[in-house]
């Protein structure tokens, strides 16, 4: 029997290609919705080109058209919306559109928010989702109240060396995260306004964006978590044999952890080794204990049952994806409070000060009984909420409301 029945139709605007293989916490979460969507609709995509990827003069002629329009219109556009300024790929947009005739078109991040205005005004009845996954204007406002250097997130590969210095000047960068922070928040709630729904992923986020957008837009916000792949089936680590970081330092919020280890282990000189999983663009001094493993192409199989991922985060916002990550293969995250933000789950013994990471790596088997007990726990909540099926769940009541 042939099934006649017309499928849903999405078509995904994304900021960035989806690997094969994802090196980034967004970029799993990106291939997770990927997968989701392609489960239950019919899919296509639709790259959005940046400025720093085909660098031309005519790209940056258009890039200071966009930041000047907005100055005059008195509704600045943040430097990251501006990258994304797409020129006569408008037009190849729009013609994908009425090409593919979806019923509903999600836009990937903040950064595509040009291209959700113009084709909410090319398209008024089509359904629009727009992802914010961490809250931009949040995170830019932390950096610039605790004076921290600005996150340029994966277009620091893409942008020349001289430009990223002087980015790190302090008076330019406060001027820089300043002006991101403003022009972000605006920008964040005229997304709200023009889209059908917009998402982040954490709680913490979202009582952020309902406040800056007001009662009137808060019924179009949602949270959506990332989704985390459960592999193994319960926590599997019953001794500590060594340690784990996975992350590349393209993150600030990377590059931070790892300082952190760094000096930890330093000081401290704990017994058990600390593995570093993740492409750098740094170097660092060499410590013993400390080995760096670079990119690997299967996460699956750095963790094994004697190791605990170390998870210290010192920026807000967004989930830690590998938190997620490691509860699904198995094994036990420690972090610090920040660590587990937003993530709806009582970590208990997993949060620790950051005072007391000193005497843990000295001597995890002191807490094991207690730090399995809780990531039991943590696994069960994530289980809930957080699996394929269930962000499956919520990703397809969005899309065809």
């Amino acid at each position: 029997m042939i099934d006649t029945a017309v499928r849903t139709r999405v078509l995904l605007v994304l900021t960035r290609p989806i690997p094969a293989a994802p090196n980034s916490g967004r970029e799993r979460t990106l291939a997770f919705i990927q997968n989701a969507v392609a489960s239950r609709f019919e899919l296509r995509s639709f790259q959005l080109d940046d400025a720093l990827r085909s660098p031309a003069p005519a790209r940056a002629l258009r890039m200071l058209a966009r930041l000047l329009r907005g100055l005059l219109s008195g509704m600045p556009c943040p430097l990251q919306v501006a990258l994304f300024e797409q020129g006569g790929r408008r037009k190849l947009l729009r013609r994908t559109i009425e090409e593919f005739h979806p019923d509903a078109v999600y836009f990937d991040g903040i950064r595509s928010v040009d291209a959700l205005l113009d084709t909410r005004a090319r398209f008024p009845e089509l359904r629009l989702i727009c992802d914010f996954d961490d809250l931009m204007s949040l995170r830019y406002e932390t950096l610039l109240q605790r004076r921290l250097p600005i996150s340029l997130g994966y277009l620091r590969e893409r942008i020349p060396r001289l430009l990223q210095d002087f980015l790190q000047r302090g008076f330019v960068t406060r001027a820089v995260l300043a002006y991101e922070a403003r022009s972000l928040r605006n920008m964040e709630t005229r997304a709200v306004a023009a889209a059908d729904a917009v998402t982040v992923v954490s709680s913490t986020d979202i009582v952020r964006l309902r406040a800056n957008a007001g009662p009137a837009l808060a019924t179009r916000t949602h949270v959506i978590p990332p989704g985390v792949l459960f592999p193994q089936d319960a926590i599997r680590t019953n001794a500590c044999r060594g340690f784990i970081f996975v992350g590349s330092d393209v993150l600030l919020q990377n590059r931070m952890s790892i300082e952190f280890l760094l000096e930890l282990w330093s000081r401290v000189q704990p017994a058990r080794p600390l593995r570093i999983v993740g492409r750098m663009t740094g170097s660092y001094p060499a410590i013993a204990g400390v080995t760096f493993t670079g990119f690997v192409r299967d996460i699956g199989d750095v963790y094994h049952d004697g190791c605990i991922v170390l998870c210290p985060s010192f920026v807000e916002g967004g989930i830690k994806t590998k938190v997620l990550e490691a509860l699904g293969q198995g094994v036990i995250p420690v972090g610090n409070a920040l660590t587990f933000e937003g993530m709806g789950c009582d970590p208990g013994a997993l949060a620790l000060r950051d005072t007391d990471f000193a005497a843990f790596v000295r001597d995890p088997e002191a807490l094991m009984p207690t730090l399995k007990q809780a990531a039991s726990a943590m696994r069960a909540c994530v289980e809930g909420g957080y699996s394929f099926d269930a962000v499956t769940r919520a990703w397809s009541r969005l899309l065809q409301c």
